[in-house]
């Protein structure tokens, strides 16, 4: 993924990335997303495009 960590937050945060994995709190203070969904869902961006 050739994103910047502010940019993935940025697209969570907005919500305008369409399908976009949404993240997981672990405790206060502590919030991460799953990588391997991230890059699902950017192979599925990549494909749509394409079509």
């Amino acid at each position: 993924m050739n994103k910047s960590i502010r940019t993935i937050w940025r697209w969570t945060n907005q919500k305008k990335a369409e399908g976009f994995p949404q993240p997981i709190k672990l405790s206060a203070g502590t919030t991460v997303l799953d990588f391997e969904e991230l890059l699902r869902w950017e192979e599925k961006k990549k494909t749509s495009t394409l079509v």
